[in-house]
């Protein structure tokens, strides 16, 4: 996958950066400086990256917004109605290398004072966005999401795949069912409105990744 990672970060004890500390073609750390333009309507500096190795490009913004966000985000095509990508979105951030917990993700969520913390799946891409007012505290979350995202638990848990997308089980009456946190999700989100914005972006782009179910279809 391209990895295109975006950066939004602010820092309250400085105002917005200046332009002139920046310039095309300067390497930062691995990352060559590629363009520098102003956002007015935010009063930012916002300057683009792109790691020299792999390709990854970072968008810095700077002014003086307490609320520091931070973005990870990867082109995942949907190329058929599996959701796929929706199945590793979920399973992502059930652990990793570095942070081998299942529950972390939302023990985070309501322990910590994020003010948002969330990933979604769109036709063409997954994102993790996560913001907090204190940027010690961004910067932890932004370790925990990179890692989660770059080595998931998943490699070495094969469980979490099935709990995310489906998996046979036996209820109380012993019927057998079809369980799983993405199937359900989907299930829950297929309203007659969902559906019928579906069938119109397949049958006005039949076979393309517009037409197809970003987040799965449960059938």
């Amino acid at each position: 996958l391209v990895l295109a990672l975006v950066m939004v970060m602010s820092v309250c004890s400085f105002a917005a950066a200046d332009e002139s500390q920046y310039a095309v073609g300067d390497v930062i750390s691995g990352f060559e400086v590629k363009s520098v333009s102003r956002f007015e309507m935010i009063g930012a500096d916002v300057i683009l990256f792109e790691h020299v190795k792999t390709g990854a490009q970072v968008m810095y913004i700077a002014n003086d917004d307490l609320n520091r966000t931070f973005d990870i985000t990867f082109r995942t095509p949907t190329l058929d109605n599996r959701g796929i990508p929706h199945v590793f979105e979920h399973s992502t951030l059930d652990g990793s290398e570095k942070y081998p917990s299942k529950s972390l993700f939302f023990n985070l969520s309501y322990q910590t004072y994020n003010t948002y913390m969330n990933a979604g799946t769109y036709s063409f891409m997954t994102t993790y966005p996560i913001a907090s007012l204190s940027e010690a505290q961004l910067l932890k979350y932004a370790d925990y999401y990179t890692d989660s995202c770059l080595n998931p638990m998943i490699y070495s848990d094969p469980t979490i795949f099935d709990e995310e997308a489906w998996r046979y089980a036996i209820n109380e009456n012993g019927d057998l069912t079809i369980e799983g946190t993405v199937y359900s999700e989907m299930l829950g989100a297929t309203t007659r409105q969902a559906a019928a914005t579906h069938n119109f972006n397949s049958t006005i782009f039949p076979g393309s990744i517009a037409g197809n179910a970003s987040g799965g279809n449960p059938e």
